[in-house]
């Protein structure tokens, strides 16, 4: 059998091993105050505690992100039945500006419109019942932005656009 290759020519006789091990000489716990208040503690509780610190502050991170990220899913929830702006008209002529347009709120949330020209607000007004909405602004003078949106809320926390548009004049 010269090809086989359990050729085992090893002599494991040469390693010392001492049952003295002295394992306080490589720890600190020894050096650690004895008056409990004080709480300097050791490397290792320290390690321990900083450790800990950093899963904890982790953790907190993790969760504030889930709830930032998600957070428009889970208030989307406690708004069942959003109102909608239905057959919106805007149009601008000789200065100018007529719209109109129809709310469906059947829960009856709190809905505003606003007109906004150059980026200052002229028109705010509550669009609350369901009805038929229209006005007129003037003067909008030639090249203006007219921005026309609406918004909703709950009363409570969540406020939402439900419609917006813009126009150049």
């Amino acid at each position: 059998m010269e090809g086989e290759f359990n050729n085992i020519s090893t002599n494991n006789t040469n390693i010392t091993f001492s049952v003295a091990t002295n394992n306080i000489a490589t720890s600190d716990e020894t050096s650690a105050d004895p008056i409990y208040q004080r709480q300097l503690g050791t490397n290792y509780s320290k390690a321990k505690k900083v450790s800990k610190a950093v899963i904890i502050s982790g953790l907190a991170l993790t969760i504030t992100a889930v709830a930032i990220s998600g957070g428009t899913l889970i208030r989307n929830v406690f708004v069942p039945n959003p109102p909608s702006v239905v057959d919106p008209t805007f149009m601008i002529s000789e200065g100018t500006l007529s719209y109109s347009f129809r709310i469906e709120n059947k829960l009856d949330y709190v809905a505003t419109y606003y007109i906004d020209i150059n980026g200052t607000n002229v028109i705010k007004e509550a669009c609350r019942e369901q009805k038929e909405y229209t006005g007129e602004y003037s003067p909008v003078e030639v090249g203006s932005r007219c921005k026309f949106y609406v918004t909703f809320t709950n009363s409570l926390d969540y406020v939402k656009t439900i419609y917006s548009t813009e126009i150049i004049a």
